[in-house]
Formats: structure tokens, sequence, C-alpha cells
């Protein structure tokens, strides 16, 4: 099985580190065996059946990569007090790695589906991760056996795109035959509390607001809706800016609840007055397709990327860029931020998560 590099093939500055060629060396033996061919195969048999482990730590010299997965890594979150990070990838894994300077120590595996995993996410404790999957299941894993969860639903169909609340009593899913309907469901049971409302095509994210009762959800067509939660009703409906017709593909409110920001394929990232349920501006320069955002707690940046493999921080405040940075030419699908604000987390179609120090207070990752 091989495992993508995931050495970057030039340095995020543009140069000082270059890839290492190994020169190989002849060595003289002294003597040819039959047992000495033997060992000489098992020798060279160990890295290729270390590389059949899935998932592998990277031994790579960017000090960034905390993981390899041998496939596209699809999701990330932190824990509630961050000592943990969960993600999901492509091929089912569902896993849970400690993202702190003793990494090392620990991972947890949970068994894996063979079916993409679309969102991660833990329970308000800690102690369960909720996994989705593109064929509508939803697992809730229990981090300490390994196993399902006790105390929650199991293996249930609910839908694809799921969000769970702030307090983590409410879970949000797309459902239907054309995955168009939202609806609202309790955590503890997976009860049915109410069907909110639909959607003019297939839901690709939801956001649960973090201090109001609000939800938005976004599709394929482009269009956001935001719901009261305690209602039950739809409150906005809003596209993008001239009409854009290109799907959302990810949503993330700011702390205070006032902005959502939704990354899209139009190549942008639109700024939403939830007050008014309107467009107020549009981040970006509409040179490659938005797969993630991220605000951090202080709800002072909006982190964005995308298909080119690039990182941005925006300050909400005056919509400027405040950095920009290259993971690698690779697309990153996920990033998430810890929720004490001093790391990021990314990870993408090289099936490497990679850990950033972010300075809250310039904006910037290092």
């Amino acid at each position: 099985m091989d495992f993508p590099s995931t050495r970057p093939r030039s340095h995020p500055e543009g140069g000082g580190e270059g890839t290492q060629e190994m020169v190989a060396r002849r060595v003289r033996l002294p003597l040819v065996t039959p047992w000495g061919v033997v060992v000489a195969i098992l020798l060279l048999s160990v890295p290729w059946l270390l590389g059949q482990q899935s998932p592998q730590r990277s031994e790579s010299p960017d000090r960034r990569i905390a993981f390899a997965h041998h496939g596209e890594v699809m999701a990330l979150a932190y824990s509630p007090n961050g000592d943990r990070l969960a993600w999901g990838g492509r091929d089912g894994t569902v896993a849970v790695i400690d993202p702190g300077p003793r990494w090392a120590n620990e991972t947890t595996t949970f068994p894996a589906l063979g079916v993409v995993v679309r969102s991660v996410c833990f329970s308000r404790d800690g102690a369960a991760v909720i996994a989705s999957y593109g064929d509508d299941r939803v697992r809730f894993w229990d981090v300490k056996s390994r196993g399902e969860c006790p105390g929650y639903p199991g293996e249930t169909t609910f839908g694809s795109r799921f969000a769970l609340s702030t307090d983590g009593r409410l879970m949000a899913f797309s459902t239907g035959d054309r995955g168009d309907r939202l609806e609202l469901r309790e955590t503890s049971t997976g009860r049915l509390l109410r069907t909110l409302g639909r959607h003019p095509a297939r839901i690709r994210s939801i956001s649960f607001a973090p201090r109001a009762p609000i939800l938005a959800s976004g599709d394929n067509a482009g269009v956001i809706k935001l719901w009261d939660v305690c209602a039950g009703g739809e409150v906005a409906s809003l596209t993008g800016t001239a009409g854009s017709r290109h799907p959302i593909t990810a949503l993330v409110f700011t702390s205070d609840g006032t902005i959502l920001a939704a990354g899209n394929a139009d190549q942008h990232v639109m700024l939403c007055d939830v007050a008014l349920g309107r467009p107020i501006k549009t981040l970006g320069d509409g040179d490659y397709p938005i797969f993630a955002v991220a605000c951090s707690p202080d709800g002072r940046t909006i982190i964005s990327a995308g298909a080119n493999g690039i990182i941005e921080c925006w300050d909400v405040t005056t919509r400027a860029r405040r950095s920009l940075t290259r993971e690698n030419e690779f697309a990153v699908y996920a990033v998430a931020l810890s929720p004490d604000s001093l790391q990021l987390a990314s990870a993408g179609s090289d099936g490497t998560i990679r850990l950033w120090q972010f300075d809250a207070d310039r904006q910037v990752l290092r």
C-alpha cells in the first residue's frame, strides 16, 4: 500500500529546505550464506510491512505534520477542551489523536465502514465521537472502548450532512430522497423534534449559531437558509453576490453569532449579516474553490482553505486578508481551530494532518 509523501516539494516560504537525497553505499559482504539471504529478505521486508499499517504517524522533517493517512482526510474536529483531535477519511476511517506536544503517545481508531466520512464532532463531554457517512448513516463512537457508545442511538440513518448544537443537545440532518429536507433531532435519543423545511437542492453544509437559536444550511444551488430552531420556521433565504448558483461547501458563525461565513465553489467566502439576512461582503480573489472555513473563538478571524492548498486568515472587522499560508500543492478539505485559539489543524487530499501555531493577535499561522 502506498502512502502519500508527507514532505512538501518546496519550502513553504519558497526556499531554504530542499529535498534530501539519500546516498547509497556499496557494502562488501564477507560471506553469503542461506541464513544471510533470509536475514536480508526479512530486513528489506520491514519497511513494506510497516507501510501496511493504517493510519501511520509521520516522521517527516516538516514538524507541522502530525499524522499521515493512506487516503484523503475529509473532516476534522477538536474536543471541547482541545486535548483530542478527531478526523475522518474518504475510506471511512475515523480516528482520534492527541494534538499536543506528546501526540505520539496515543491513537484511537474506530472500525472503518468503507464509506466516505462527511463530518465528525465530539459530544459535549468529549467522551464520544459522532461521525456522519456518505450513505446517510450516523455512528456514535466511544473514545475509550473504541466501540459504539452506550446511551446513544447507535447506528442510525439520519442523513449525510450533520451538525451538532453548541450545547450538544440538538442535531441537525439533511434527509429525504434528494437530501433537501432539514430535520432537528435530540442527541441523546435520536428522537425527531421537528422538520424545519426544504431547500431547492441537496443540502451541502449545516451550522448552528453558538449563542442564538439559529441554524444555517447551504445547498448545491448556492442558496443559504437561516432557521429559527425554537419556533421551527425559516428566518431568511439568500444567495451569493450576483446570484451565484455554486454549491455552498462550508458554513461557520462568528462566536457572537452576528456574522455567517459561507465558503462556496465559486471561489469566494461570503460574509452574511445574520440579523439582516443578507450578504455584506465577499472575500477572496476567486482563484480556487473554497472547501473549508473556520472562525477563531474570539470572533476576530475567519480562516478559509480550498483546492490550491492555501490557508488564508481574514479580519472579520476590516474584511482584509491578514495572512496567506501555502500548506502544499494538494487541496485542503478541512480546517479546525482549537478552543484556546492556539492551534489550527488542516488536512486534505494528501492524507496528512498538519498542526499550525495560530497567533490570534496578529491573525497569522506559524
